[in-house]
């Protein structure tokens, strides 16, 4: 499974600088597109906008990358790519509200509730993070020691419950969750450090 983790990417990023490089752009596609997309869908975005404003973003980050130097002293990138996100979803309102002079006042409160961006931007980074761990480390474990993690780490099922009806030891599902906890916490630190956004 080790063999299918992304590419680093900061060298990623400086493949990016070759608009011409389509595996590169794929991957960052791969790596940040879903992130991205559901960023939008919180702020209220349909899927067709979503996908619209991804591309948007897109086109923003090839526009930067001929002259693009990654510097972790500079910033996070994850900070850089709210920033871009930030900027096509505050156009997307501007444009809907001139298309839609009277629009109600739930549109209002869409375009109001860039205000928490930053804040929602960092949850989201977290959520796409987690996720992604989660899938990786889940095809790494047995699948009754993910389940014994999932019922008692996700759904706070209390361990006993868990073991009567695994037929385990009480024990064994605290091991189990342990184990996988730590997993995904590595697997977190991981693709944060590769995904450049830690």
């Amino acid at each position: 499974m080790e063999g299918n983790a992304p590419a680093t990417r900061p060298s990623l990023l400086a493949r990016l600088s070759d608009r011409q490089n389509d595996v590169a752009w794929q991957s960052f596609h791969d790596a940040y597109g879903p992130l991205i997309y559901a960023h939008c869908r919180r702020h209220g975005l349909q899927h067709a906008d979503a996908v619209e404003v991804v591309q948007d973003v897109l086109v923003d980050v090839a526009r930067a990358m001929p002259g693009f130097r990654y510097d972790r002293k500079r910033g996070r990138f994850r900070a850089w790519l709210g920033t871009l996100t930030y900027r096509r979803l505050c156009r997307y309102w501007r444009r809907l509200r001139l298309r839609l002079p009277h629009a109600s006042l739930d549109v209002m409160r869409l375009a109001e509730s860039l205000e928490d961006h930053r804040a929602d931007w960092n949850d989201d980074v977290d959520t796409h993070v987690l996720r992604q761990a989660m899938r990786e480390v889940s095809g790494r474990v047995e699948p009754s020691t993910w389940q014994a993690f999932v019922r008692t780490w996700l759904h706070d099922e209390p361990a006993a419950q868990v073991a009567r009806s695994m037929g385990r030891d009480t024990a064994w599902v605290y091991v189990a969750k342990s184990r996988v906890l730590r997993k995904v916490r590595r697997e977190v630190e991981r693709q944060m450090r590769n995904l450049a956004l830690d």
